[in-house]
């Protein structure tokens, strides 16, 4: 249920990708003829381009992995994406619009687009893997029958970016866990079961399992999930064998 080492959605790759984009923005309005960076149109395919191969790795992939179509920000990002392929188009094919004075003005609106589309990945990002323990108990309730029974696998571990001499180890209790403490709250009662041992061992077979299949997740776009379980493996053991992690299996009851 919970999500402990997550990495960032600013990889590398999409770095990179940024610092070109940026560079080609600059370049363009700078009016600089740079190589291949000639002239606007070009500039603008290159930057579109390097927008979408972003967007591979930081957005529709992620949106892909979780099936969040619908999500209202997902719904932002069909906007701005259509929004910016409509100015592209009316760019290249020397097309004029009525609010637009020309196709520089359309270049920069197009980059700003961009832009804020970026923003929206990072806000989309951490409402989709990041929520409240206790109000997604709360929520989960609402589908429960009287006497129904919730069955829980919970991870509470220290992340990946926390010193684990800072970390509060008691918190890895049965009893203590985040979700331990939302159950009582929402005076529910549970058994539990300490998975700690079958998940690292499940983790240190899935890295043979991984690095055979890179160059397959990399075709297809989706280097960022590859990315994830690995960098999941290596976390989680690493909260594990130094008392700062534990996975439990709990079934709760409600009366």
């Amino acid at each position: 249920m919970k999500t402990i080492s997550e990495p960032s959605i600013i990889s590398p790759a999409i770095l990179v990708l940024a610092a070109l984009a940026i560079a080609v923005i600059f370049i363009t309005l700078n009016g600089t003829n740079l190589l291949l960076l000639s002239n606007l149109k070009v500039n603008l395919a290159l930057l579109i381009f390097l927008g979408m191969s972003i967007c591979t790795q930081g957005g529709i992939g992620r949106t892909a992995a979780t099936g969040q179509w619908g999500h209202p920000l997902t719904i932002v990002g069909y906007v701005l994406g259509a929004s910016i392929l409509i100015l592209a188009v009316s760019v290249f094919f020397n097309l004029n619009l009525p609010f637009l004075a020309s196709q520089l003005q359309s270049f920069i609106i197009i980059a700003v687009l961009m832009a804020v589309k970026v923003l929206n990945a990072f806000v989309h990002y951490y409402f989709l893997y990041f929520t409240d323990v206790f109000e997604t108990l709360r929520g989960c309730l609402a589908l429960l029958r009287d006497k129904g029974r919730l069955a829980v696998f919970f991870d509470q571990s220290c992340g990946p970016d926390t010193p684990l001499q800072e970390y509060p180890s008691e918190i890895t209790g049965v009893d203590n866990t985040e979700l331990a403490q939302a159950f009582r709250k929402l005076g529910l009662s549970y058994q539990s079961w300490d998975y700690s041992e079958a998940m690292l061992a499940h983790l240190l077979r899935r890295r043979p399992v991984l690095d055979a299949l890179k160059s397959q997740f990399e075709a297809e776009g989706n280097l960022f999930l590859y990315e994830s379980h690995l960098g999941e493996s290596f976390g989680i053991e690493r909260a594990y064998t130094h008392n700062a992690g534990k996975r439990y299996l709990y079934l709760a009851r409600r009366s």
